[in-house]
């Protein structure tokens, strides 16, 4: 950074919260300095299409050059134009934007969007300018979009500070409006494009560029908040801060609003600086996908995937627990969706009884489970059709699945497909029709009209249906509620602590110990021996020694005090030659356990979200099952419960073929205690695990056996300082 850029002004200098966005999506009034007289051109664009689709407000084009531009009225510079504009698009080379942006400020102008390229893309000299500009926009206020962006616009305010190009001012009536953010301009001019082929109501689209101010995280909250947006959708490359990106999920969470992100890329794997279970398994993806999870937003794995949920999501049904029947003409295809359906998650509840006896008479041939095989019999007896939908409406399934293929042009069935569908559109409007079918425009119009899914690929359906079932899950539970930390200990920083003292530091958070001792020779390991009176476990103690079994320090089932004590001459001998300058700080005799579920509790120090959770079964197995669930600390005992119930293994802790059920509240209380720590210590806990963590039977609690903790200075990302809200 160079000396002679000028500091950053205090925060309290700044336009707080969401509302000073206004001006950038809402302007009244807007300024395009180098404005183009060609409504082709970047610089054009935005004022063509105010013209064309009839803006309501001001547009003043700046250009020295001309008298009019596209028929306006030019000022040959900002100072010449009326005052109380709201925003000002900047359009100008960047050897040019600062001293532009100090006439925006002179002008009272508040909001600028930044087209111009060439800033921190191309590397670190564009970072010195783009951070120049920064540092302007913030000492007079401005709250900045972009640089390097195409802007944003919002068509049911008639509102373009865009030069998206192919721009259309139409919004499909009776749909739920989109609000698109996307950090990408060019994939979002892509998703835009293909949501309007799709006949979806996209209402804004805002690109973000590189976040010199304005960030991703602001806009969702914004979006949340419009009463022009019912759906957010949105594009990440990266994430720069924590507390607006979780605040944009909370807010869209609190209005209702369904959030679906496409997240590409990767981020730098941690700050961990020890070698441990935890950082291994911590990937940048799998803490995403925990952060999204906990916050109710829906993780999409591509454009299509994207579209299709957002698709479904604007068929308008409520959102609730729906049991889903699926009908077919094939019993292969039937095959295929009972199979999509497990990978999904996707119950497909069996109908009663009876409801089978009437589907067998229906259909001698075809099967009356569910999926329920109606057969190509329906192209000779289209009736079947009809009667096989009323059955499964009249056993209670309130969402449909149909498997239909070309037989929606059949010249027999077609017809009557067409109006049994119609008419249970018509009679129960709260039945999810969804269909897999093939045919023109012609023959699929109607089924559109009737409010139907439609899907040619039965694979894209069901993963429509259960991105509808994760947003039940998402609105019938609260957000992730966050203890207070402030009664945990401080960790000295710079610290990397042997097994006995970590194992201190977790008691202090509530984790249990065993009843070991601490001993220096082997005499002391003998007597230890002799008072825990049964078998033990012997480990040498040392914090420059992280897996102790790799230099024989670990000894297992030593059942005398004899045993006990040749066992600490020999590790004392071996363990200095094959570890030279380790410092032992001397040997833990432990009592062995004879029951109990190894597991792994495990903090990552990740740099842009902090402390994050890590929980999995199996002790050392743990890398080679890699069975884990993550969450940001700090977990409370509820959200303690819920990581380890996201664990596929999780079973073995409930009494899994006749053991007998573990104790699962304790796990949750010593979890939520170690993400209480981790909290506390955020900015300088580097590593911390629990592997093993022994879950004892019911009622018995849990042990830690082992422990790694060290401290030192995390990377965690700076906080933005446009991120608070009114």
């Amino acid at each position: 950074m160079r000396p002679d850029i000028p500091a950053v002004p205090a925060i309290s200098a700044i336009p707080a919260g969401i509302r000073s966005l206004d001006a950038v999506f809402r302007p009244r009034s807007i300024a395009v300095i180098g404005a183009s007289d060609d409504p082709t051109r970047i610089s054009g664009r935005p004022i063509a299409y105010a013209l064309r689709y009839g803006y309501e407000g001001a547009i003043y084009p700046i250009n020295p050059s001309r008298s009019t531009v596209q028929g306006l009225p030019a000022f040959p510079s900002l100072r010449e134009a009326p005052d109380g504009i709201d925003c000002a698009i900047i359009a100008l080379p960047t050897g040019l934007v600062i001293d532009t942006l100090r006439q925006c400020a002179d002008k009272g102008i508040r909001a600028v969007v930044l087209f111009t390229s060439g800033f921190a893309e191309l590397g670190e000299a564009g970072r010195e300018l783009q951070e120049a500009v920064t540092r302007t926009a913030r000492e007079h206020g401005i709250r900045l979009l972009g640089p390097n962006v195409i802007g944003c616009y919002c068509l049911s305010r008639k509102t373009f500070v865009t030069f998206l190009g192919n721009l259309e001012c139409v919004l499909p009536p009776g749909k739920p409006r989109i609000g698109l953010v996307s950090q990408s301009g060019g994939y979002g001019a892509h998703i835009h494009m293909l949501a309007m082929q799709r006949g979806l109501a996209v209402d804004q689209v805002v690109t973000t560029g590189n976040e010199a101010d304005i960030e991703f995280g602001e806009v969702m909250a914004w979006m949340a908040e419009s009463a022009e947006v019912d759906i957010i959708v949105g594009y990440i490359e990266g994430i720069r801060s924590k507390a607006s990106f979780l605040r944009g999920l909370a807010a869209a969470h609190r209005r209702r609003k369904p959030v679906v992100l496409m997240k590409v890329g990767a981020t730098e794997a941690g700050a961990a600086a020890a070698a441990s279970h935890t950082a291994a398994l911590a990937g940048a993806d799998d803490i995403y996908d925990a952060v999204l999870r906990e916050y109710g937003a829906y993780r999409a794995q591509s454009s299509e995937e994207v579209l299709d949920v957002v698709y479904a999501l604007s068929a308008g049904k409520p959102l609730r627990k729906r049991r889903l029947g699926v009908a077919t003409i094939s019993g292969g295809a039937g095959v295929q969706i009972a199979d999509f359906a497990c990978a999904a998650g996707l119950a497909l509840p069996a109908p009663p009884a009876a409801t089978q006896q009437a589907l067998r008479e229906i259909v001698p041939f075809g099967s009356p489970a569910n999926p329920v095989d109606m057969t190509a019999q329906i192209s000779n007896e289209p009736g079947i059709f009809a009667a096989t939908l009323d059955a499964l409406l009249d056993a209670g399934y309130d969402s449909i699945l149909m498997w239909l293929g070309p037989a929606v042009g059949n010249a027999r069935a077609g017809g009557p497909i067409r109006e049994t569908v119609e008419r249970i559109a018509a009679r129960r409007p709260d039945v999810l029709q969804t269909i897999s079918l093939i045919g023109g425009p012609e023959l699929v119009r109607p089924y559109e009209v009737a409010g139907c899914l439609l899907f040619e690929e039965p694979y894209r359906a069901i993963r429509a249906l259960a991105a509808l079932e994760f947003f039940e899950g998402v609105f019938s539970r609260p957000l992730p509620q966050r203890p207070d930390v402030a009664q945990m200990p401080l960790l000295e920083a710079g610290t990397a602590y042997n097994e006995a003292d970590a194992k201190r530091l977790l008691a202090c958070a509530g984790v249990p110990l065993p009843d070991e001792r601490l001993v220096r020779t082997p005499e002391e390991a003998a007597d230890a021996a002799r008072r825990i009176g049964r078998p033990v476990a012997v480990k040498v103690v040392s914090a420059d020694i992280r897996h102790k079994s790799d230099v024989g320090g670990v000894a297992l089932s030593l059942a005398s005090p004899e045993a006990v004590a040749e066992t600490v001459r020999r590790m004392a001998r071996a363990i200095p030659l094959r570890v030279p300058g380790a410092h032992i700080d001397g040997f833990l005799v432990s009592p062995m356990l004879q029951d109990g579920v190894e597991c792994i509790v495990g903090v990552h120090a990740d740099p842009l979200f902090g402390p994050v959770m890590m929980f999995g079964l199996g002790g050392v197995l743990v890398e080679v099952v890699q069975d884990v669930a993550f969450a940001l600390a700090p977990l409370d005992e509820a959200g303690a419960l819920d990581l380890i119930r996201r664990v596929k293994g999780h079973r073995l802790l409930t009494g899994f073929r006749g053991r007998p059920p573990a104790d699962v509240p304790a796990l949750a209380r010593a979890i939520a205690g170690i993400s209480r720590l981790a909290a506390r210590n955020a900015d300088r806990l580097l590593a911390l695990e629990v592997n093993p963590l022994c879950v004892l039977p019911e009622g018995q609690g849990v042990v830690a056996l082992d422990a790694v903790v060290q401290t030192g200075r995390t990377r965690l990302a700076q906080p933005s300082h446009h991120n608070h809200h009114d």
